[in-house]
Order: structure tokens, then sequence, then C-alpha cells
């Protein structure tokens, strides 16, 4: 995909109702701009109707699906979604979490050895901590309980594949510019946003 997103009105079902059905192509809203886009899509034969997460990494977009959308079936937060829980999943990066075993299992699959991790730190409330990248994950653990002033409070760690250093830089930047990590720095223009998870629970 090239140039801008024209942001589609996804807020209200009414607002939803007026889009044009398609099998193949979605209505997107950025997030980030050319980075992260929150996207809806329903088909005109049936009530399906869901929400989509797209995210560039390394100039390769690829597309997550969120859940369903409260058009028909209200909202319990978990499967099906509404506005606001689908675009606080995305900038909370929710998907990202889902998205670990997936690839892993594609790894695994194609007996192909990652070439370089992104991994992220969390402590024991699920907050994330850190996001950081390493050829060798397990040994820049080591040196982060080592070296770091917070790592007693590391609960949780995930460690996620890329095949290239290339694409994992551009995922380290995405999340931290969109899931806002305690403790990085660069990138990271906003605390963590504990009020972005609070619409998740409200629901």
């Amino acid at each position: 995909m090239s140039g801008q997103v024209r942001n589609a009105r996804l807020e209200s079902r009414n607002q939803r109702a007026c889009l044009k059905p398609g099998r193949r192509q979605a209505h997107w809203q950025a997030v980030v701009p050319q980075r992260l886009h929150l996207g809806y899509q329903r088909w005109p034969e049936k009530q399906e109707r869901r929400w989509i997460l797209r995210r560039n990494l390394g100039g390769k977009y690829t597309c997550i699906t969120l859940g369903r959308a409260d058009d028909v079936v209200r909202a319990d937060g978990k499967s099906v979604l509404n506005y606001a829980q689908a675009l606080a999943a995305v900038r909370a990066g929710m998907s990202n979490a889902r998205d670990v075993p997936s690839r892993w299992a594609d790894f695994i699959a194609r007996g192909i050895t990652p070439a370089c991790y992104l991994y992220r730190h969390y402590d024991y409330q699920g907050d994330l901590l850190y996001v950081g990248l390493s050829n060798s994950p397990v040994e820049r653990q080591r040196q982060h309980r080592e070296g770091s002033h917070w790592a007693a409070l590391v609960c949780t760690i995930t460690i996620e594949p890329f095949a290239t250093r290339e694409e994992v830089i551009a995922a380290e930047q995405l999340a931290i510019e969109t899931e806002f990590p305690k403790y990085n720095q660069t990138y990271n223009g906003r605390a963590l946003p504990r009020a972005v998870m609070a619409i998740m629970e409200a629901g």
C-alpha cells in the first residue's frame, strides 16, 4: 500500500452502516500514519463484521483480526469489540501478544532460525516496562538484570522472532511509539497509558 490512508468514519454503528461492503478491501483509520491502522470490514452476503489491525514492519504490511465488531452482537471486550475497545487494542499493542506464538510457529514450520528478536518486559500487573531488540535475547536479559535499575520489577518476558534486523528495528520503534513502555526513552513521547487499558476493561 502506498500514499495516505483515507480515514473512514468508524466511531458509530450508523457511520459504519454507510460504508461500502466488500470481500477484499477494508475501511481504514490511521492510528500512526503509514505505520499502524485500525480497519473495519463487512461482507455483503452475511452479517459478519470485524476489526483489523494493520501494521508496517520494515516496509511490509501485515494484518491481524482483532475480533468481531459490535454492529449486531453486544460487545464483550473479548471476541466482540466496540470502536473504543478496538482502537484501544491497537494503541495498546494488544495484538502483539497474540501474534508472538503464530510467528514462532511459522519459523518452526519452515525450519528457519530467526535473524533477530524483539522482547518485552512486563511487571506483575501486566504493565509494559521495556521493549528492546537483540540477536542474543537470553544473554541480553542477563545484562538487564545486572545493569537496569528496573530489572527487579520484571515478572514476564515475551520474545518475538523476526527474519531480518530491519524488520525488528521497525517493530521496536512501532512498539515503543504505540505501547508506551515505561522505561524506554527513545521514540517514547508519552507515559504508559493506563487509561487506554481502563477503556478495554470498562467495555
